[in-house]
């Protein structure tokens, strides 16, 4: 066996078997970044915004899903059956 072999033996071993254990470490320590991040985050927006302004968001977001829900409920069409279906339902 030359060095050569020796050398590309051993990269494909580090490859096949390190590699995706290190893929997965790196994976998962970023996941736990993000997760960290997202809460610094949340936690200095709930500092920067006062609580009657906090307050006050909450309300206009309520309002606005409100707004939203009876404009669905409004586009619904309700639709009658004919006097024939009715009836060629109770003859079956």
């Amino acid at each position: 066996m030359s060095l050569k072999e020796t050398v590309l033996g051993n990269v494909r071993r580090l490859s096949e078997e390190v590699v995706p254990g290190i893929l997965t470490a790196v994976d998962e320590r970023v996941g736990q970044l993000k997760e960290r991040i997202d809460e610094i985050n949340c936690s200095l927006a709930s500092r920067a915004l006062p609580a009657a302004r906090r307050e006050r968001v909450k309300t206009l977001l309520l309002e606005q899903k409100a707004a939203v829900a009876s404009q669905k409920r409004k586009a619904m069409k309700v639709v009658r059956a004919s006097r024939q279906s009715i009836t060629r339902g109770r003859a079956s």
